[in-house]
């Protein structure tokens, strides 16, 4: 069974990018064996590299993909003790509630927002790049298999949500625009994030969708 982040455009890009690099591997590690059948990401995704940019990507063999380090510990949570769940939605659409409404209460939660109220600089958008810290290094951990809760949630709000965080299950939380702008409470601004969340997404997911029936 294919893994989710490899479906969508990335045949056509893994294409290209191999053709523009001739087939041949660009790591040229100690037991390359020169002819690349995959293509390997310059800058990890686990630390912030683009997964579907051409200009973070390179045409790599077998051998050399699979020694570089950083991915080899990357992907310990596949083998992990951890269940990984992916709560996905546009702003607004409450995920962090129906997370709630699923959690035990020793699982693990990774929520952006949670992280920025929890550090008392919710809403300050100067303060990003310290809640994206604080985010990457619980996920980071997460992806090399060391977190002992049995269970972890990661929610967010990131149209490509797919492709850039773990996950063995996955959830669309989808209300739909007409209910998030009708929600009480719920200000211009997040409207705004969540037409252009919509349009990001293009009605490009197959998965599992909550009801939108559901207040959340």
């Amino acid at each position: 069974m294919a893994k989710p982040e490899y479906s969508g455009a990335w045949p056509r890009v893994r294409l290209r990018v191999l053709e523009r690099d001739g087939y041949l591997c660009r790591i040229r590690g100690a037991k390359c064996t020169v002819t690349a059948t995959q293509v390997d990401h310059i800058v990890p995704v686990s630390k912030g590299g683009a997964w579907w940019d051409e200009a973070n990507l390179r045409a790599s063999c077998a051998k050399c993909n699979l020694s570089r380090v950083d991915h080899a510990t990357s992907e310990r949570w596949r083998q992990g003790k951890t269940r990984i769940t992916l709560v996905v939605g546009p702003p607004g659409s409450d995920k962090a509630r129906y997370v709630e409404s699923l959690r035990g209460t020793s699982d693990l939660v990774i929520d952006y927002d949670a992280i920025s109220r929890a550090l008392g600089i919710e809403g300050q958008e100067n303060m990003h790049s310290v809640v994206s810290t604080a985010r990457n290094s619980v996920l980071r951990i997460l992806r090399q298999g060391k977190v002992e809760a049995s269970k972890a949630w990661i929610i967010s709000s990131n149209p490509d949500a797919e492709s850039t965080f773990p996950f063995h299950d996955l959830k669309i939380v989808d209300p739909g625009i007409e209910e998030i702008a009708n929600t009480p409470g719920v200000n211009a601004a997040t409207i705004t994030r969540a037409r252009e969340w919509y349009a990001k997404r293009n009605g490009q997911s197959k998965t599992e969708s909550v009801s939108p029936s559901r207040s959340w």
